[in-house]
């Protein structure tokens, strides 16, 4: 029994002493070419061994490879699709000992794979691949066969990464494999997490997946037992904020018919809760995708707070509180169409559908119609037009005062006047609103392709209102066009376009518009508060801006503006009114009581051109039953202010109206001051003074003559006629 039992511990020393010593006596370096050469023939692929080959046999036997290649990455420059730097193949004991090598476990340390983002090699802007990689830092998993019903755990650990200057995302896969011997195997416990995973520029994720998984790789058939993904999204794109998301589905995929099958999908995000299904075929060649997704109406502003998001501010604090979504969608090739959208955002109920023709660059092509929407109440409190009543303030004089006119008075304070200079007041009678109420920075268009159409049944946006809207819009490289057609605006029609080119460093817009039979009085009432004009009448724009800013427009503003109006009133203003109280101050009367306080007229007609922000006009005229009246002057549109000036004649004025000595004489009126705050200033001294002149031609000589009688004074006549230039 001693002898055997010396033998035994002689054997045993030996293999010992041979495991140790065989990795120096064997030159495995030898094996190289035939294992690459095996692995030619077997894969069809080129292998390259740049390390050594190692063999060990204890802790337990394993063949060990030093720095592995295979060359060829999918078309890129790349030189390798994978490599790395240890790989360790563990054979199974008991058939070694038989003579048969069959591997029981693999282990991969170092290793990378490279893989091109669209599988045809397309270069990137950089005139580089647009490769991703994968860093394995540690492999672990089994080969050969398994034993049936017998479980054998397995897990991954590595850095998946993309692009030069993009994070890597850490992940971890573990999980068991079961099978029965056949085809058929099962994975439990299967766990996927990435964290870090960027999705874009300034949005990265951390993904957990579990699910079980039934295979039959013979059939090629795969089918998901209870998958669950929880989602963590962060980054400067959410603003600081983060979003929060379980979601849930379970999966059919059967790639011998080539077809798809997504159940019981579903996503829940605080109070956010969406469902959905979808289905495929042609699978993996023309693959074809269809299905539906569903979003329950749920507060989004409340949504955004749960998640710590940015919530818009809105000038209507209960904006935002209902969204929900609907949508069938199909996905063949790199065309993703939504159709039967219905989306609800507050009031507004939103159908239609979108298509996505292309993702480089990306283009888009929709028909979309809305009942109403009002984007006013999204609009940031101070870029929402809020109207203000213009004070129509005229001058006093004292009454012993000659001459009316001494140019322009400094303007009352009043705690309402907006700042000057600022161009960011909210003056009641701002031309072009949508211009100047524009205070945040301009966002630039990459190279987007878009064309589409867009109909609204009823659209408010800066206080006007437009019904049964048409927009044409098309975008390209950097450039939206719109062309609209409005059948219904104050009770007539606005058709014309606008264009905007976003391209350069300094974004450009050009808008050309005309408005027929339009109701002045609730334009003026939306625009400026009040109705100041009435009637039906006629308005043409064209006009061109350059800038990033509400100031930079209006100063930059251009072009030409004409107004029509045959018949209509003006109110807050009656000229006659005007001349009337200046006459009765001059002469130390008290204005006369009841006067009118609005001018009815039976034609107005005006054009401009703008230069630099300041609207020029030099052939104003308008006509009443017995005056007429021509003006010119500016509108600084910059500086919010008139400087204007009216000629009003008097024709034949009827009896109790008018004064009947200014018949006939042009009556110089001056407007100036701000939008909100003009002033009137009328200047009779030079018409007195012709109209003196014309009785001294009609009457003098009888006059004069009798005076000189009575006062017994030579050359009276000649004097007066001097003083008064005659």
């Amino acid at each position: 029994m001693s002898k055997l039992l010396k033998f035994l511990a002689a054997l045993v020393l030996l293999l010992v002493v041979a495991a140790v010593l065989a990795p120096f006596l064997v030159d495995s370096d030898d094996f190289k070419s035939q294992v690459e050469s095996a692995f030619a023939s077997a894969t069809g692929r080129q292998l390259v061994i740049a390390g050594h080959l190692r063999i060990s046999l204890v802790p337990r036997p394993a063949l060990e490879v030093i720095d592995v290649s295979m060359p060829g990455a999918f078309g890129t420059r790349d030189p390798a699709l994978v490599e790395a730097d240890r790989v360790r193949l563990y054979p199974r004991l008991s058939p070694l000992l038989r003579g048969r090598l069959v591997l029981g476990s693999v282990r991969v340390e170092g290793g990378r794979l490279e893989w091109i983002q669209d599988g045809r090699g397309k270069a990137d802007q950089d005139d580089r691949p647009y490769s991703r990689w994968l860093t394995i830092d540690d492999l672990e998993g089994v080969a050969g066969p398994i034993g049936a019903g017998e479980p054998v755990a397995f897990h991954l650990n590595g850095l998946v990464g993309g692009r030069d200057g993009e994070s890597p995302a850490r992940f971890r896969v573990e999980g068991k494999l079961v099978t029965d011997g056949s085809p058929r195997l099962r994975l439990n416990a299967l766990a996927v997490d990435l964290q870090g995973l960027q999705l874009r520029k300034g949005l990265a994720a951390d993904l957990a997946l579990h699910t079980s998984l039934d295979a039959d790789l013979d059939a090629r058939r795969y089918q998901t037992d209870g998958l669950a993904l929880d989602i963590h999204a962060f980054g400067k794109a959410l603003a600081g904020g983060q979003i929060e998301a379980k979601a849930g589905a379970r999966v059919v995929l059967d790639l011998g018919a080539g077809s798809l099958m997504v159940s019981d999908f579903r996503v829940r995000s605080g109070t956010l809760s969406a469902t959905g299904a979808a289905q495929g075929r042609d699978l993996p060649s023309t693959p074809l995708v269809e299905g539906n997704l569903v979003v329950d109406e749920l507060d989004l502003r409340a949504w955004l707070g749960q998640q710590g998001l940015p919530i818009p501010v809105t000038a209507d604090t209960d904006a935002l509180q209902r969204f929900s979504l609907s949508t069938s969608w199909r996905l063949a090739a790199d065309r993703l169409a939504l159709k039967d959208l219905i989306v609800r955002v507050d009031q507004t109920r939103l159908t239609g559908e979108v298509e996505r023709i292309s993702t480089s660059p990306p283009g888009y092509r929709f028909d979309l119609v809305a009942d109403q929407v009002d984007l006013d109440r999204y609009l940031p409190p101070s870029q929402r037009t809020r109207a203000r009543s213009t004070r129509w303030q005229r001058m006093p004089k004292a009454a012993s005062e000659p001459a009316v006119s001494k140019g322009p008075v400094a303007e009352q304070p009043s705690s309402e006047r907006p700042s000057s200079g600022t161009g960011t007041g909210t003056s009641a009678s701002a031309p072009l609103p949508v211009l100047a109420k524009v205070s945040s920075p301009m966002g630039t268009i990459s190279e987007p392709d878009l064309e589409g159409r867009l109909h609204v049944g009823d659209l408010v946006l800066v206080r006007l209102r437009f019904g049964d809207v048409d927009l044409g819009l098309r975008g390209k490289e950097g450039r939206l066009d719109i062309r609209d057609q409005i059948q219904s605006f104050y009770g007539g029609r606005l058709d014309g376009s606008l264009g905007l080119d976003l391209g350069d460093a300094q974004p450009s817009l050009a808008l050309k518009q005309r408005a027929d039979r339009i109701r002045m009085g609730p334009l003026f009432a939306d625009l400026i508060g009040e109705e100041r004009l009435t009637g039906r009448g006629r308005i043409t724009a064209d006009l061109r801006a350059s800038g990033r800013r509400a100031n930079a427009l209006r100063r930059s503003l251009a072009g030409n503006l004409t107004l029509e109006v045959p018949k209509g009133v003006i109110e807050g203003i009656n000229l006659e009114t005007l001349v009337r109280e200046a006459d009765a101050r001059l002469n130390g009367r008290p204005p006369p009581e009841d006067l009118p306080t609005s001018t009815s007229f039976e034609d107005l007609r005006a054009s401009g051109q703008i230069d630099r922000g300041v609207l020029h006009n030099e052939d104003l005229t308008l006509r009443t039953d017995y005056l007429r009246v021509t003006g010119a002057g500016t509108l600084d549109l910059v500086r919010e202010r008139f400087d204007y000036r009216f000629e009003p004649i008097l024709v034949k004025p009827p009896k109790g109206r008018g004064i009947k000595e200014l018949e006939g004489s042009p009556i110089p009126v001056h407007l100036t001051g701000p939008f909100a705050h003009p002033h009137w200033d009328v200047d009779l001294s030079k018409v007195l003074r012709a109209t003196a002149q014309k009785r001294l031609r009609e009457q003098g000589g009888t006059l004069f003559h009798e005076l000189e009688k009575r006062t017994h004074i030579k050359g009276l006549e000649q004097g007066l006629k001097s003083l008064l230039g005659q």
